[in-house]
């Protein structure tokens, strides 16, 4: 899915996201440019899963070429490209089971010590894909 974002950098040196093709009161902003966009995101994602429990038909997307009509000096647009199941699945930890094979010597001790497989697994992954 791809929605356009106008980014305005305001005179206090931070950023403000407005999202044409939802009728919201708030946008999104952020000290950076990244920071704002990702806000802006959560926004949008969370407005799509509130107008899928409602029933509801998702926005349109503008037209870029449309919206740069209106575009004023401090300001750009963006296109926010993005996956919304993946994005949801973010938001909402849905947790997957997995068979693992292991030694049965490491199985034994492990359940020993009352070891939480699924904890130390998870720990591990983090771990290794560098995610804090």
């Amino acid at each position: 899915m791809f929605y356009p974002l106008i980014i305005t950098y305001t005179s206090d040196e931070y950023y403000e996201v407005n999202i044409p093709d939802f009728k919201l009161e708030l946008g999104a902003y952020g000290e950076t440019e990244e920071e704002a966009i990702e806000m802006a995101k959560s926004v949008i994602v969370s407005e799509l899963e509130l107008l899928e429990k409602e029933g509801k038909k998702y926005p349109k997307s503008s037209n870029i070429k449309d919206l740069t009509q209106n575009i004023k000096e401090n300001q750009y647009i963006v296109r926010l490209d993005f996956n919304l199941e993946y994005e949801k699945s973010l938001i909402k930890q849905v947790f997957k089971s997995r068979t693992v094979t292991l030694p049965t010597w490491l199985d034994m001790l492990a359940k020993n010590k009352n070891l939480n497989f699924s904890q130390i697994l998870q720990k591990a992954l983090k771990k290794e894909l560098n995610i804090k």
